[in-house]
């Protein structure tokens, strides 16, 4: 099945690529601010492969969010189109992972990773399997009867990437997940993340503000601009899986890739500090 989300509402779109699992064309949002219409995002287009990895980094207030938010079906756009195709309706077609995690605080660890196939009627032997694939990949066994108070933050995120992936959606989305994780702790979510993604290989939009998520996450690295958000640049990561956060800095061409994004992306932070001219 393959939708079109436009202004004029959802509509059958019979030009759908097959290799393609969400296109973006001419995407523009804006926002009434008092009596000022303030634009987020400014005819931006983009075609994302079924099972690519993309990580989006730019400027605070470019409009990252706001984008990862529309391709979620959580929020609609006031000008373009976004295409996502669903292939098998009995799935999700998406599911967000926020910055904070968002677990239920009166459910266990279990519960909280078994909510959504509860809330689409899996059977109760296929859910308990489920759960129990996804408390091991995790790393969560232990902790499978715990409540969230009872967890560490980055074991909180562990039940939030537990719970999406479980739910087994088509594209996954994840809005700067481990911002408030230290770096001994994201180092490993990174690695975890990596290696569950590259088991399912899902469609996953990423966004993040580091640099370094990005180089081990992404197939392909989008640069925004300053607001209102566009698309600044596009880099393939030519780096090879699977990628381990400190093995990988070592390789030249982490370095040399990093360079080049930072050169493109800091004159954009600059602009969005009012330091150089839009």
């Amino acid at each position: 099945m393959v939708m079109t989300e436009g202004r004029a509402g959802i509509e059958a779109d019979q030009k759908y690529e097959p290799d393609i699992k969400i296109r973006i064309t001419g995407l523009t949002k804006s926002f009434r601010v008092g009596a000022q219409d303030v634009v987020a995002l400014q005819d931006l287009s983009l075609n994302i492969k079924a099972g690519e990895f993309i990580v989006i980094v730019g400027p605070s207030g470019c409009g990252k969010t706001t984008l990862l938010r529309i391709v979620a079906g959580l929020d609609r756009q006031s000008h373009g189109h976004v295409v996502r195709q669903h292939a098998d309706p009995k799935k999700p077609l998406s599911t967000m992972i926020f910055q904070e995690h968002a677990v239920f605080p009166w459910f266990s660890v279990e519960k909280n990773i078994e909510y959504g196939l509860r809330m689409r009627g899996v059977p109760k032997r296929e859910r308990r399997a489920t759960v129990e694939q996804f408390l091991g990949k995790m790393g969560l066994r232990d902790y499978a009867k715990a409540y969230p108070h009872q967890l560490s933050g980055g074991m909180k995120q562990r039940v939030s990437i537990a719970r999406a992936f479980a739910n087994d959606p088509e594209i996954l989305c994840m809005d700067e997940p481990f911002a408030a994780l230290d770096e001994q702790n994201k180092a490993i979510m990174l690695e975890e993340l990596t290696r569950i993604w590259s088991e399912t290989l899902k469609t996953a939009l990423f966004i993040t503000h580091s640099l370094d998520e990005a180089l081990i996450l992404a197939d392909r690295i989008v640069v925004m601009t300053s607001r209102p958000g566009r698309i600044a640049a596009i880099f393939d990561n030519p780096l090879p899986r699977p990628r381990k956060s400190y093995e990988i800095r070592r390789d030249p061409a982490y370095g040399k890739l990093s360079a080049e994004i930072w050169d493109i992306l800091r004159v954009e932070v600059l602009k969005s500090r009012g330091e150089l001219p839009a």
